[in-house]
């Protein structure tokens, strides 16, 4: 038996009506197609998240959950933790986002303290990254920041102004983790 043949016994036969070999493969590669694409359809649908939650004690907003969690951590350890919670330091995509984040340090009590999100700048100065990966599309600096002080501070926090800043990455704060909502289909 052919390879054509092998490959193509299985699927229905209105693809084999066409009378040369080369209708019959291009009919099997249309019908291939056909078949990915409406794949590809059902896996966006399936990605369109009705009902997005988080777990307890998380907040959402749009498909997002935020926490904040009380423990004096350096960056990279804070980090950690969050990797641990199924999530990352928190990036901060959007003006509505960085208010939340303001609101959820506040509700904490800790407004007035320095807390790390996930923003560095450690592998080339001046060029900001999302420990999440996500673009580094926004932003809200203090006034003259960042400063990268003493040539050390290459970690990103929420200061005690409640506006970013660059500090160095071995002090010790609170901070904000970050993920993506689960999906209630």
């Amino acid at each position: 038996m052919s390879a054509h043949k092998r490959a193509t016994r299985f699927l229905p036969q209105h693809i084999f009506s066409a009378a040369s070999s080369k209708s019959a493969e291009m009919a099997l590669t249309f019908g291939v197609l056909l078949l990915l694409c409406g794949f590809g359809g059902l896996m966006v649908s399936a990605n369109k998240c009705k009902e997005p939650s988080c777990p307890d004690g998380w907040y959402l907003l749009n498909d997002r959950c935020f926490i904040f969690v009380q423990q004096q951590r350096i960056f990279s350890d804070a980090e950690q933790v969050c990797i641990l919670k199924g999530g990352n330091l928190a990036s901060i995509r959007n003006a509505l986002e960085n208010e939340l984040v303001m609101a959820i340090i506040a509700e904490a009590g800790f407004a007035a303290s320095s807390t790390w999100i996930g923003f560095s700048d450690a592998i080339t100065e001046d060029v900001f990254l999302w420990t999440d990966g996500s673009p580094f599309k926004f932003e809200d600096f203090a006034a003259i920041q960042p400063d990268n002080f003493g040539g050390t501070e290459d970690c990103g926090e929420i200061n005690s102004t409640n506006q970013w800043n660059d500090d160095d990455c071995t002090d010790l704060n609170n901070f904000v983790c970050s993920k993506d909502a689960s999906c209630k289909h």
